[in-house]
């Protein structure tokens, strides 16, 4: 550090106060926090101290950084950055709070090994911040990492016990992880700050370190440490402390921090992350140097057995059999838990034990009480609410070690599945799925990445493997993605090598909403799974249109704030939105909607039905004259086979019949069926024409919007019809926000529907023929008393009439196209009807 130009920065700084000294290029850190904001929202007051002179400190660092006072400083920061790249997993295991906390408070850079928190606070000192904050600014300096064993729960509060030292502290978890008894944790405590405080806070996400015991981490820790230590006033320490936390404050040891926590990295959940093996035994890390090889052409560490053992994961082979059983060590709390999740196989869970004891299902079992433990954390509180976070962490790191120790044969035909994990880029907590898919087109996939995330398809979209880009052409006839391939003509199998592979998956470019995909696994297909699936995930995916990353968390703070300005805006525009939601069975619904029954040969339209129904016909002759009779009949047989579809049963109970509706008005208002139709042709029919003619309740709109998504969700199905997958994710919860809002706004009505509108609002019953003649005669008299001006909508109260019980055909009608009823061997249309005529 150059000691002359921190001076002249400082006489600066005197000179020229200002709230803003950090100049117009420097980048502060993310999530700068809002200190009375996060105690609104229910965080610890010591935690939000700590945070914001944390904060503080480091806007002060970037200061000098941008100074050029420290350039040195700054080297080393970036040297971090490029190695580590901080962030949430599984981009890379280093979190922000860990690398931004090491940057500050223990980095020595320079030959003076200077720290650039202990000059930060000099700087600080100097441009007059109060002495009671630069008291509490010291004492963060003074905060290190350590490795703490669980003892116990104190309410919302951890008994901890930290190695070698054996003082046993009270702690205050920010993240809500608290994790089980004898539960290795490593993190950075800050000491009490506030006055009566009697507890330390945990300043970083907590890392989980399984593989090794305490012993062993109480013995590598003792072998590390240095006799003795320089103290601040110079003179040597041989106190225990001071020894053990040059540990962690200096990097002694085997292997930096930072590198062992790059290395160790094993599996992670929203508040903690898994970390497995220990320093100074480099084949115990999954991904350092010191990997053996297996009877797989991977690599796996010497000690995964070992580490398996301590989540009470039994690895499986590579090769084996992918329904065999898998055996899990769960808590007496856990198990519990699981036989309240699952009734069916409650007495698989008993036991008199009141520690762990290892419970043996088969894989699909144990996924679905991962789902159904995911899924109960959104209503749960307190204690319950930690068990079951406990019980999807132990569940979701033992199927991941078994998939990473499998090596399939990789196949490359209909019967290959790829494993993999999409992640939202650049949201905390994580936003996360993991899908399994035949091999497939890109395209495909595309269709199935917007489902299983929850997005509506209603923008452009590209994937980049190996620098390559690849993108639907034209996918809404308005542009296409510049420069990349033809999605539909590339599959998996012909761009995917195997497991471990990453690429990137972006949609809409004006939000970018920047998705990473790895391939977990390739292996076979099993015969008892319906594919493509979302195996699990976490939370709820953003709006479409919101924003971007920032829009999304401005729009969270928005809905959370009824008090805010923008609330009744947002409400109106996106309704309300749980973050943390999440259904895979939903998620499988919507990919498997995409893919037709069995394996699908790419732009090839299968064979038709058994009565050779044709999806595509013509209704239209070379005079482009319509034929209305032949038309009836094929909508007739339509939906008939809609009404008897899978696809069909999955509405809820309602009466449905709009799809009549949407075939009669495309045909004769747009010249379109469903296999002509274009997302625009949709958006014409429900947007214009339904208001103006249509007379249905707002409320109404949200079921129609289902009917309709089912009914282009069979035809894909059944007629592999190329468009349908479009127009059935057109069909999402802001397509019936949009038909709510314009069927509620009586301007777009047509002059047919204001009356049928403006009758029913008198009382008239406007679905028998007696109803609408009450109404016309009440409309028309009203009109004579009318000297002048706009017409009144005060129709007088209707008289009561009985009217029969609406009579339905009991048989089909007959059609133009039809045998004729009178046996000539011709058309209807070409014998009696044309005599009728």
């Amino acid at each position: 550090m150059d000691s002359a130009k921190l001076q002249d920065f400082l006489a600066e700084l005197k000179a020229e106060p200002g709230p803003d000294k950090t100049g117009d290029n420097v980048e502060l850190p993310p999530g700068f926090p809002n200190p009375e904001q996060m105690i609104e929202d229910g965080a610890d007051p010591q935690f939000v101290l700590y945070s914001t002179l944390q904060m503080q400190m480091l806007a002060t660092a970037a200061m000098l950084e941008e100074s050029g006072v420290v350039d040195e400083y700054h080297t080393a920061v970036e040297s971090g950055l490029e190695s580590y790249m901080p962030g949430y997993p599984p981009m890379s295991p280093v979190t922000d709070s860990f690398f931004h906390s090491w940057a500050l408070l223990d980095l020595k850079f320079g030959e003076s090994r200077d720290n650039i928190g202990r000059i930060v606070v000099e700087v600080m000192s100097e441009m007059g911040m109060p002495g009671d904050l630069c008291e509490f600014c010291r004492k963060m300096l003074s905060t290190r990492m350590g490795i703490y064993e669980t003892i116990d729960a104190d309410g919302d509060q951890l008994v901890v016990r930290e190695l070698v030292t054996g003082r046993e502290l009270l702690v205050d978890v920010p993240t809500g992880y608290f994790g089980s008894e004898g539960m290795l944790r490593f993190v950075r405590l800050g000491p009490p700050a506030l006055p009566d405080a009697e507890y330390f806070t945990e300043l970083t996400t907590p890392y989980v370190l399984t593989g090794r015991s305490a012993d062993d981490w109480t013995r590598y820790l003792q072998s590390v440490m240095p006799h003795s230590v320089a103290s601040d006033d110079g003179t040597e320490s041989t106190q225990v402390e001071d020894r053990l936390a040059s540990v962690f404050k200096d990097d002694c040891g085997a292997m930096p921090w930072l590198e062992f926590v790059f290395q160790g990295y094993c599996a992670y959940e929203d508040d903690a992350i898994f970390l497995t093996g220990i320093p100074d035994d480099p084949a115990s890390l999954p991904h350092g140097e010191g990997t053996v090889a297996t009877n797989s052409t991977m690599s796996m560490p010497s000690e995964l057995v070992r580490q398996a053992q301590s989540l009470g994961i039994t690895i499986i082979p590579p090769g084996s059999d992918p329904s065999e059983e898998i055996e899990i060590a769960l808590t007496n709390a856990q198990r519990q838990a699981a036989a309240e999740l699952m009734p069916d196989i409650r007495e698989v869970f008993k036991s008199k034990a009141k520690r762990k004891k290892r419970i043996l299902l088969p894989e699909d079992d144990w996924q679905e009480l991962s789902d159904l433990a995911a899924s109960q954390l959104t209503r749960d509180t307190g204690r319950g609410r930690t068990t079951l976070r406990d019980l999807c962490a132990a569940v979701d790191a033992a199927l991941l070690e078994r998939n990473r120790s499998q090596q399939p044969q990789v196949a490359t035909n209909a019967d290959t599945i790829y494993r993999m994990r999409i992640d939202l880029r650049g949201i905390k907590p994580p936003i996360w799925r993991r899908i399994e898919v035949p091999d497939c087109s890109l395209a495909e996939l595309h269709y199935a990445v917007q489902a299983a995330m929850g997005w509506g398809n209603c923008h452009l979209h590209e994937f980049v493997i190996d620098q390559d880009r690849y993108s639907i052409p034209d996918p809404f006839g308005d542009c296409d993605v510049d420069g990349a391939v033809d999605s539909s003509d590339v599959w998996l199998s012909d761009v995917i090598i195997g497991k471990g592979e990453k690429f990137t998956y972006t949609y809409d470019f004006g939000d970018s909403w920047n998705h990473t995909i790895k391939v977990e696994a390739v292996g076979p297909a099993e015969s008892s799974v319906a594919y493509p699936r979302c195996v699990t995930g976490k939370r709820n995916c953003p709006p479409d249109d919101c924003g971007g990353v920032w829009g999304y968390e401005e729009l969270l703070d928005i809905l959370a704030d009824p008090a805010h300005p923008e609330y009744e805006e947002r409400i109106d525009w996106c309704g309300r939105i749980d973050p943390e939601a999440f259904d895979a069975a939903s998620c499988t619904l919507g990919m498997q909607s995409w893919f037709s029954d069995g394996a699908k040969d790419a732009g090839h339209v299968p064979e038709m039905s058994a009565d050779d129904f044709d999806i595509n016909e013509d209704f239209f002759d070379a005079d482009g004259e319509f034929d209305d009779g032949e038309f009836q009949a094929w909508s007739f047989h339509l939906q008939d086979a809609f009404a008897d579809s899978p696809e069909f049963d999955s509405l809820p109970d309602w009466e449905h019949g709009f799809v009549d509706c949407m075939l009669q008005y495309s045909a004769s208002h747009l010249g379109v069926t469903p296999a002509t139709m274009s997302v625009q042709d949709l958006n014409e029919f429900l947007f214009d024409i339904v208001p103006r003619k249509v007379t249905m309740e707002p409320e109404d709109a949200g079921i129609t919007i289902l009917e309709l998504n089912a009914f282009f969700r069979f035809i894909g199905r059944e007629y592999a019809v190329a468009s349908a997958e479009k127009l059935a994710n057109a069909l999402n919860n802001k397509a019936a926000r949009r038909l709510a809002k314009e069927l509620g706004n009586s301007s777009n009505f047509g002059i047919a529907k204001s009356f049928f509108s403006m009758g029913k609002a008198a009382g008239f019953d406007m679905t028998t023929q007696d109803g609408l003649n009450q109404a016309t005669v009440a409309y028309n008299n009203e009109l004579a008393d009318q000297d002048s001006g706009p017409r009144s909508s005060n129709l007088p109260a209707p008289e009561v009439v009985e009217h029969p019980t609406t009579i339905r055909r009991d048989t089909p009608r007959l059609g133009r196209n039809d045998p004729c009823h009178c046996g000539s061997g011709k058309k209807y249309k070409k014998c009696c009807l044309s005599k009728d005529a």
